[in-house]
């Protein structure tokens, strides 16, 4: 990611364009292409945007230079949905969001990362790596495989006891949030089978 620091309005004579730098972000994503035996990038950009302007610049970004390669394209039709966050700026209603978002997945004929049938639906922990934050000591990325067989990593804030690699978990509630850093899904809850 780089900040791209100006550019004349469409239509404009650029040598008499206003200068004044416009705060945006660049993003590049390489394959490599073994037949042709190089690196192959797409780049695209995309200004800051009014809340978290850096991280929305980013994202937009990322999300337009993908697109280029023909992933995540289905993100466009998606509306923008706004929801209430707690005293700790984590989603308030999760479930609520997680439903929205999960309806418009499946009109698109696409979907997401958990199971719908929580109660028969294991998840076998194939991994964990120790994450202290502060204030969550315990936290530790999880790899996992899902009950479908898809890899899958998720964070979890406070690690139970017993929690050890080929564990399986059933009852798991896993959410997508969202950070500075990007999208990660979250092990929010699970019971041990």
């Amino acid at each position: 990611m780089a900040p791209v620091h100006s550019q004349a309005s469409r239509g404009e004579n650029p040598e008499q364009a206003d200068r004044t730098p416009i705060p945006s972000q660049l993003c590049g994503l390489s394959i490599y292409d073994e037949n042709k035996q190089e690196w192959i990038e797409k780049i695209d950009g995309a200004e800051n945007t009014d809340f978290e302007s850096i991280k929305g610049g980013i994202s937009d970004s990322f999300k337009r230079a993908a697109v280029l390669w023909g992933i995540g394209r289905y993100l466009y039709l998606f509306d923008a949905k706004w929801t209430a966050i707690d005293e700790r700026k984590r989603i308030a209603n999760p479930a609520e969001l997680t439903q929205y978002y999960t309806e418009k997945l499946k009109k698109l004929g696409l979907c997401t990362a958990q199971s719908s049938n929580k109660t028969t639906a294991c998840y076998c922990v194939t991994g964990l790596t120790p994450a202290p934050i502060k204030n969550y000591p315990n936290a530790a990325w999880i790899d996992l495989t899902t009950p479908d067989g898809r890899a899958l990593k998720v964070f979890s804030f406070g690690t139970k006891p017993g929690l050890v690699n080929g564990i399986q978990l059933q009852q798991a509630s896993i959410v997508q949030r969202n950070s500075a850093n990007g999208s990660y899904y979250e092990l929010a809850d699970y019971q041990a089978a």
